[in-house]
């Protein structure tokens, strides 16, 4: 029994989409597919399939093809003899494997005010595809039948992929991110801290430290040095734009006098800080 996998996106060669399986009978002599054998292949129908309708392979197998699920009965005869020899077997519908959606292309939005992020994929399975062979229905909006989305708030996205010749589907999440810029505090809009954790490292130094963030979202982000008495020493970053993810910076000292440092890193109106050690 060998049920055609129905979500490879080849062309369909079988005149009916649900009846794309096939059936291979193993050789019973060397003479199979030379006229020593008479074939009756008993249908889910009752209609009978006869040798006339079989795939005689080099190998001796008898193949059937362009059928449906259910139990077919086999009767092969010996014309020399008569003696003839049945079987059964059950032809059951395959388990797709969904497609893979992939390489999403994702813009931020600017603010939590504007609704212009977008959202493009361009690949199934791997490869690049034929919009027009599919259908598209997204999470928020059913009747968006493509796969590029514009004008997009932050938050997720989900689209279900459909191939139109095979019913195969696919399902993929992707994320439109926040820009921030003096927008309200990431927290309330994602439900999530934007400044993942901060280190400074070495904490004691003597020429320069370095200052190691993480971003849980893309932000405009500044980072300030303080003296012990919070007056402002330096600036290592101005309100610029950083993405989601581990950021390095250094810190050079040396021009400093020794003393504690604080390290403060803003981004959406949240602020973390770790301190530095100068000898």
């Amino acid at each position: 029994q060998h049920p055609t996998q129905t979500c490879n996106l080849t062309t369909a060669t079988c005149p009916q989409a649900n009846a794309n399986g096939s059936l291979s009978i193993a050789p019973i002599s060397i003479e199979l597919g030379s006229g020593g054998y008479n074939y009756h292949i008993i249908k889910p129908d009752g209609l009978v399939a006869s040798n006339d309708d079989l795939h005689f392979a080099e190998n001796g197998y008898a193949t059937l093809d362009c059928l449906p699920t259910g139990i077919y009965q086999i009767i092969v005869t010996d014309l020399v003899t008569g003696c003839a020899a049945t079987a059964s077997a059950q032809l059951n519908a395959p388990t797709p494997t969904p497609l893979a959606i992939g390489n999403f292309s994702v813009k931020p939005t600017s603010n939590t005010n504007e609704c212009d992020g977008q959202l493009v994929f361009d690949q199934i399975n791997g490869l690049s595809f034929d919009p027009a062979e599919y259908s598209f229905a997204w999470s928020d909006c059913t009747n968006c039948n493509t796969p590029t989305r514009t004008e997009l708030c932050p938050g997720y996205y989900t689209v279900t992929a459909t191939h139109l010749l095979t019913g195969c589907q696919g399902q993929a999440t992707a994320y439109v991110h926040l820009i921030c810029t003096v927008s309200p505090n990431l927290i309330s809009t994602l439900g999530n801290e934007v400044i993942n954790t901060i280190d400074v490292y070495p904490t004691t130094f003597e020429l320069a430290a370095n200052v190691k963030f993480r971003l849980n979202g893309d932000a405009r982000v500044t980072v300030d040095v303080y003296n012990l008495y919070g007056m402002p020493i330096k600036k290592l970053l101005d309100d610029e734009l950083m993405t989601m993810g581990e950021h390095y910076l250094e810190y050079d000292a040396s021009d400093d006098p020794d003393g504690v440092y604080i390290y403060v890193v803003n981004a959406c109106q949240e602020t973390k800080g770790d301190i530095g050690i100068k000898y």
